[in-house]
């Protein structure tokens, strides 16, 4: 039996980087379990979005057990450069606090 047996998982930031390889990661371990995985792509920057995805995972598996919080979007610049484009763009990825 896997550890992650039964467990609905959404992770943002799955698309590349170390999201995508948590994905694989925990799509290998269900595999052994169940070939059961789907993909959304979403903007997390439109708070709709945040609970649409909420609700398709729950619509179609019935509940939610795990979200790795792990996407982050940023533009290097130094402090002095930093807009407040490139804070909402930081902030609005990277910190998802409630879905409403």
């Amino acid at each position: 039996m896997g550890k992650l047996q039964d467990k609905v998982i959404i992770i943002t930031g799955g698309a590349g980087g170390i999201g995508n390889g948590m994905g694989k990661a925990m799509e290998q371990e269900l595999q052994t379990i169940s070939p059961k995985s789907m993909f959304l792509q979403a903007n997390l920057m439109d708070r709709d979005n945040l609970g649409q995805i909420v609700t398709t995972v729950a619509e179609k598996y019935g509940k939610l057990d795990v979200l790795v919080n792990n996407a982050h979007a940023s533009k290097q610049v130094t402090f002095e450069e930093t807009t407040q484009a490139d804070l909402d763009l930081s902030f609005g990825t990277g910190f998802i606090l409630h879905f409403n």
